[in-house]
C-alpha cells in the first residue's frame, strides 16, 4: 500500500486541522420529537494539510502521487501523534498556487477509510 510520507513533502504547516465525524440518522416524528441513532459504529477523521513552501520537484511528486492514488486508499502518518491512518484524497481535484519566491502552496484534504 502506498504511503503519503513517501512523497517527501516534510511536515505540513501547524496548526494541523483535524475533524472527527460520526454520521447519524435523524427522524422527526409528527409530534415534533427527534429520534437519532448512529449510522455506523465507528467515527472517521478528516485531515486538512497545508504546505506553503514546496519546490517544483516536490509539487511534481505530489501530483504524480495524486494521479496514481486518487480513489485508492493509502497510509498517512499523523505528524504530531505519529498514528497511522488508511486514507483517501477527500477531493477530486488538487489546486495549488505559486508565491513570489517561486515556492508552491497547496492544501490537501484526506479522509479516513476502513
Amino acid at each position: 500500500m502506498a504511503s503519503f510520507e513517501d512523497i517527501g513533502l516534510g511536515c505540513p504547516e501547524i496548526p494541523l486541522q483535524e475533524t472527527s465525524t460520526k454520521k447519524t440518522i435523524k427522524t422527526e416524528t409528527e409530534s415534533g420529537y427527534l429520534r437519532t441513532r448512529a449510522r455506523s459504529v465507528r467515527s472517521f477523521k478528516k485531515f486538512s494539510l497545508k504546505f506553503t513552501q514546496l519546490s517544483d520537484v516536490q509539487l511534481q511528486s505530489l501530483l504524480t502521487f495524486f494521479d496514481v492514488n486518487a480513489g485508492e486508499s493509502f497510509v498517512f502518518q499523523h505528524p504530531v501523534t505519529l498514528a497511522l491512518y488508511n486514507v483517501v484524497f477527500d477531493a477530486e481535484e488538487l489546486s495549488y498556487s505559486y508565491n513570489e519566491l517561486r515556492k508552491v502552496s497547496v492544501d490537501v484534504s484526506l479522509r479516513e477509510v476502513w
